[in-house]
C-alpha cells in the first residue's frame, strides 16, 4: 500500500510540473534519479512555471541527475524563483558548474538559492558561481551558501569582484563558514560591499575561519560608508576578531544614516563588553534609523539601546504627525508660528527633541544627509 501512494503522489508531481497553468512546484523528499530526470526534462519545457523549489539535501542524486536539473534551469524560458537545496548530496564540480552556467545565461531568473553545504564542490564550482553573478543582468537576489566545502579564497576574492560589479542584484547572502578563507576574501568582500551602489542587504556568513580584526575593521568601514545599503548581517562567530573589530563596527554603526537593520553572529570570539558598551552607546547617542538590532552573545545590546530601537520605530510615524500638525492646526498661535519658521524648521526644531542629541550636526558633518520625507525620518 505505501508504494501505491508513493506512485501517486509521483504521478501528481509529474503532471504538476508538465501543465502550464501552475505557476509554482515544491519538489521534496527522496524521490528516484530516474523519476528526478524526467522532471526535470518537465520543468525544462514547462511556459508557466515561474517558481521551482528542490529540496533534495542529504539525498543520493549524483551529477546525472545535476546536469539534467542544470539543463532546465538553464533553457526555461518563464522561471523567475529557484530554490535548490543540495546539501550533503554527492554532486561535485560537474553539477556545480553546470548549475552556474545556467545561472549565467539564464535571461529571466530573478532570485536563486544555491545550498551546497557540504558537498564535495571547490573552487572551479566556486569561482563558476562568481563568473554567473557577475555577467547575470537580470538577477535581483542570490543565496550561495558553500560553507563546509573545499573553496577558498579563489573563490572568495572571485566572488568579492562578482558583487563589486554587478549592477543589478540588490540582495544577497553568502555562506562561507568552516571554509579555508581568510582575510583574502574578508578584506575583498568587504570593499565590494563598501563600493557597491545598489546592493540594499547583504548577509555575510564567514563562521570557523581564518578571518582576523583586518575583515572586522575592513567590514566596519564598509558599512560607514555605504549609502545604500538597509540590512546587513553578518556571522562571525568563532573567528579571531576581538574588540577591535567589535568598537569599528560600533563607529560605523553611529555614522551610517541609511542602516535600518543589523544582525551581529560575534560568540565564540575575544568580543567583550567593551564592545557591548560601544555597540549601545552607538545606538542610544547617535543613530536614529535603525529599528531592529540583534547580537550574538545576546547580551552585547544593553537595556537603553533596546529602548532606543523601539524609539528609532516610532520616528517615521512621528515625523509625519508634526508635519499634519504644521499644516492642519486651527490653533491661531501654532499658526504663527509655523509661519514665522517656515514649515520644515518648525517640524526639525519639535523633532530634534526625539532624537539623539546633536544628530542633524554630526549627520550633516557624515556627509549623509538627506531631506525628510514622510516615509523616512530625518
Amino acid at each position: 500500500m505505501p508504494e501505491v501512494v508513493e506512485h501517486v503522489k509521483l504521478a501528481l508531481l509529474l503532471a504538476t510540473a508538465t501543465a502550464s497553468c501552475f505557476r509554482s512546484l515544491i519538489i521534496s523528499g527522496r524521490p528516484s534519479p530516474t523519476l528526478l530526470v524526467v522532471l526535470f526534462e518537465a520543468i525544462k519545457h514547462n511556459t508557466g512555471l515561474q517558481s521551482c523549489t528542490l529540496l533534495l539535501l542529504d539525498t543520493s542524486i549524483s551529477d546525472e541527475t545535476g546536469a539534467a536539473l542544470a539543463e532546465a534551469i538553464r533553457h526555461n524560458a518563464v522561471l523567475q524563483s529557484c530554490t535548490l537545496e543540495l546539501e550533503d548530496t554527492s554532486i561535485s564540480d560537474q553539477t556545480g558548474v553546470a548549475l552556474a552556467e545556467a545561472i549565467r545565461h539564464n535571461a529571466v531568473l530573478k532570485s536563486c538559492t544555491l545550498e551546497l553545504v557540504g558537498t564535495s564542490i571547490s573552487d572551479q564550482t566556486g569561482v563558476a558561481l562568481a563568473d554567473a553573478i557577475r555577467h547575470n543582468a537580470v538577477l535581483r537576489s542570490c543565496t550561495l551558501n558553500l560553507g563546509a566545502t573545499s573553496v577558498s579564497d579563489q573563490t572568495g576574492v572571485a566572488l568579492a569582484d562578482a558583487i563589486r560589479h554587478n549592477a543589478v542584484l540588490q540582495s544577497c547572502t553568502l555562506g562561507l563558514g568552516v571554509t579555508s578563507i581568510s582575510d583574502r576574501s574578508g578584506v575583498a568582500l568587504a570593499d565590494a560591499i563598501r563600493h557597491n551602489a545598489v546592493l540594499q542587504s547583504c548577509t555575510l556568513g564567514l563562521r570557523g575561519t581564518s578571518i582576523s580584526d583586518q575583515t572586522g575593521a575592513a567590514l566596519a568601514d564598509a558599512i560607514r560608508h555605504n549609502a545604500v545599503l538597509q540590512s546587513c548581517t553578518l556571522r562571525l562567530s568563532a573567528t579571531s576578531i576581538s574588540d577591535r573589530s567589535g568598537v569599528a563596527l560600533a563607529e560605523a554603526i553611529r555614522h551610517n544614516a541609511v542602516l535600518q537593520s543589523c544582525t551581529l553572529g560575534l560568540e565564540r570570539t575575544s568580543i567583550s563588553d567593551q564592545t557591548g558598551v560601544a555597540l549601545s552607546e552607538a545606538v542610544v547617542q547617535a543613530n536614529a534609523t535603525l529599528t531592529s538590532m540583534s547580537s550574538r552573545p545576546a547580551d552585547l545590546l544593553s537595556e537603553s539601546a533596546c529602548r532606543a530601537l523601539e524609539r528609532n520605530q516610532e520616528l517615521p510615524s512621528l515625523w509625519c504627525h508634526l508635519g499634519l500638525v504644521a499644516r492642519r492646526s486651527t490653533s491661531r498661535n501654532l499658526q504663527d508660528v509655523v509661519a514665522a519658521m517656515s514649515e520644515e524648521a518648525f517640524c526639525r526644531s519639535v523633532f530634534e527633541f526625539l532624537l539623539p542629541p546633536g544628530y542633524y550636526e554630526n549627520r550633516m558633518r557624515s556627509a549623509a544627509a538627506a531631506e525628510p520625507a514622510c516615509h523616512s525620518a530625518p
